[in-house]
């Protein structure tokens, strides 16, 4: 409807061959993690405990990237509980500087 209320075209699908499709294509919803794993080791992990880039100052990263180890679940929750995490060593590392 969106495309067709802008006057971009009109958009004509098969339902049941859209439900097929979606049924037979959804193979699973993975959550990519530990691509930049957390650690205290630059030989073993990319960030240290504070989520900061081993050997580059002021680099910080958060996210499911920074697990060890992947989950059975939704990592939404812990990514969110990192980043409020880091938001807090953050402001007391910019109030240390004052």
């Amino acid at each position: 409807n969106f495309i067709k209320d802008e006057g971009m075209g009109v958009y004509h699908f098969n339902e049941l061959e859209l439900k097929k499709m979606i049924e037979n294509n959804i193979q699973d919803a993975s959550h990519h993690m530990g691509s930049t794993r957390i650690g205290d080791s630059p030989d073993s992990s990319v960030v240290d405990i504070n989520l900061k880039v081993h050997n580059i100052d002021n680099l910080f990263i958060t996210g499911s990237s920074v697990f060890r180890h992947g989950q059975n679940a939704n990592p939404t929750y812990t990514i969110v509980a990192l980043s409020l995490r880091l938001s807090k060593h953050l402001k007391e590392r910019k109030n240390a500087l004052k």
